[in-house]
């Protein structure tokens, strides 16, 4: 499933920063490098939702748009990415842990949030069979 699509990328950080990352030489956006990079970024979520959705979601929720942008555009940058791109790609694999661990818990098929249900579950059991004043005796 594609979190993200080239132009996500565009409308997020502007058509010029795809370009100058993607195909520095030229003068459009070097559009393998930067499926790559989209690619490279899926599979990584995929690798964190994986423990706790399953897999591929019905919907693509906007957290995971902004995510996927955030890991292409690290993914993309060769060498010294800006602390700011470094910053967002840090906060995107924080985002993905706290999914992975139910902290942060993605919207249902139909867009919404899940719910917590009130509900109190209540078990029943037996007596007990044995206990220290039954067994004293043998």
């Amino acid at each position: 499933m594609a979190y993200a699509s080239q132009q996500n990328m565009i409308d997020r950080f502007g058509n010029e920063e795809i370009i100058s990352i993607t195909n520095p030489e030229g003068e459009s956006i070097g559009t393998d490098r930067l499926n790559r990079a989209l690619s490279d970024a899926d599979a990584r979520i995929d690798g964190y939702l994986a423990a706790r959705y399953a897999l591929p979601l019905e919907i693509t929720p906007t957290l995971l748009e902004g995510v996927a942008c955030d890991l292409s555009r690290y993914f993309l940058y060769d060498e010294a990415p800006s602390e700011i791109v470094v910053e967002r790609y840090k906060n995107a694999v924080s985002t993905l842990k706290d999914i992975s661990t139910g902290k942060i818990k993605l919207p249902d098929a139909a867009g919404d949030e899940p719910s917590q249900s009130s509900e109190v579950v209540m078990a029943d059991h037996p007596d007990r069979m044995f206990s220290v004043n039954s067994l004293r005796g043998l």
